[in-house]
């Protein structure tokens, strides 16, 4: 290539793109090299693989040996993508944590294990209540002889005053008197045991209530998860002994921590899952940011989702990467042919029958298959690799 295409930088956001790189907003630049100048003196004292200032000077000369056969890469003017990559965690969003809601129990069976798949209304656990049935039966007694002792004294009470009101008829104020005191003690009576018998009756639907609370459920459909190690049968429970937990698998977010902020609420990235041997790629969206979310949830933390990604695959090494800047009609070259030495950057020239070795400066290196070459490296010129 004979002549350098203008270049550009620009940064990629969720919204649309802008004019800016490292998060400084640039001017349209009219020349990769300007763009590059302005930018590396913001990365002073950066290792020579993202951008050094520091100078490349010419390294060794040797004769290209006689009959010697090189693998080599010629440099272009493309464009060169920036690209972070983050390990991510799973993270499910709609968990609830599952406690025996009674009084005085014990636990009877665990019926499942972490990570079992249930469904809503499943029981997980059974219990045995220690309100023994005497201990309902005489309670329900009390309550009945309450209400009984309670009626017979309202009658008899009442039948009282009814005698008291025909004395009283005779106009005699000290009769009558006798019977206003008659009908308050009658008052006064009803309010003392109804009170009296409402706190039984409270006390017996609570024994009820708990005798009846001897399985628990699942909430909804999902998985078991930290079921409490301390439960064994005859365990003692009461209300508030945490049990187990459990969450739906659906939604499912990745949960990551981006210090530098380059993720965008909004942005698409690329979230890769699986085995070694078989990692998989997915179309990501970042759903929720740090300026969107409480700050007791994390200054850097951001959730994708990946609605196509299965989460037996999502679920083995997630990791989440996006191009966050663009540069663009600069010199890029193979991967293969840069070697770093030392914290410096160099590459193998083969030009007019000799190996050149020369000290370049990295733009930034897109983690693919190229590096974007910013100073030590002209359109054309022929590289080894390896």
């Amino acid at each position: 290539m004979s002549k350098t295409k203008k270049g550009s930088l620009r940064q990629q956001t969720a919204e649309s793109p802008k004019l800016s790189l490292f998060g400084g907003v640039l001017g349209k630049c009219r020349n990769a090299g300007v763009c590059l100048l302005a930018a590396v003196t913001l990365l002073a004292g950066c290792s020579s693989e993202e951008g050094a200032v520091s100078s490349s000077p010419t390294g060794d000369t040797v004769p290209e040996a006689t009959g010697a056969s090189y693998e080599t890469c010629v440099a272009e003017i493309g464009d060169s993508s920036k690209t972070i990559s983050i390990s991510g965690s799973l993270v499910y969003p709609q968990r609830q944590d599952l406690y025996f809601d009674g009084q005085g129990a014990r636990v009877d069976t665990i019926l499942v294990e972490n990570g079992q798949e249930v469904k809503e209304g499943d029981v997980l656990a059974t219990f045995t209540v220690e309100s023994s049935e005497a201990d309902l039966k005489e309670k329900r007694l009390s309550v009945e002889q309450a209400q009984r002792s309670f009626n017979q004294g309202v009658e008899d009470r009442e039948e009282e005053i009814e005698l008291q009101k025909k004395i009283a008829a005779s106009g005699d104020k000290k009769e009558t008197l006798k019977l206003e005191e008659l009908q308050s003690s009658l008052e006064l009576f009803k309010l003392q045991n109804q009170a009296n018998i409402d706190q039984l009756e409270e006390e017996l639907a609570e024994m009820e209530n708990a005798a009846g609370k001897t399985t628990l459920t699942a909430p909804f459909d999902g998985v078991v998860d930290s079921i409490n190690g301390e439960l064994r049968k005859g365990t003692s429970v009461n209300s508030g002994t945490q049990i187990m937990a459990v969450y739906s698998q659906s939604p499912v977010y990745i949960a990551v921590e981006d210090s530098s902020h380059s993720l965008r609420l909004g942005m698409k990235v690329t979230v890769t899952a699986g085995r070694n041997n078989d990692r998989r790629q997915y179309t990501g969206l970042v759903v929720a940011a740090p300026e969107a979310l409480p700050a007791s949830m994390g200054a850097n933390t951001y959730y994708i989702e990946a609605k196509d990604a299965p989460l037996d695959i999502l679920e083995i090494t997630p990791t989440v990467s996006a191009e966050i800047a663009l540069a663009e009609d600069v010199v890029v070259v193979s991967r293969k042919a840069v070697t770093t030495e030392d914290g410096k950057s160099y590459v193998r020239i083969l030009e007019d029958g000799a190996i050149h070795k020369r000290y370049v400066v990295i733009g930034w290196d897109d983690l693919k298959t190229s590096v974007w070459i910013a100073k030590g490296v002209e359109p054309g010129q022929t590289l080894i690799l390896g």
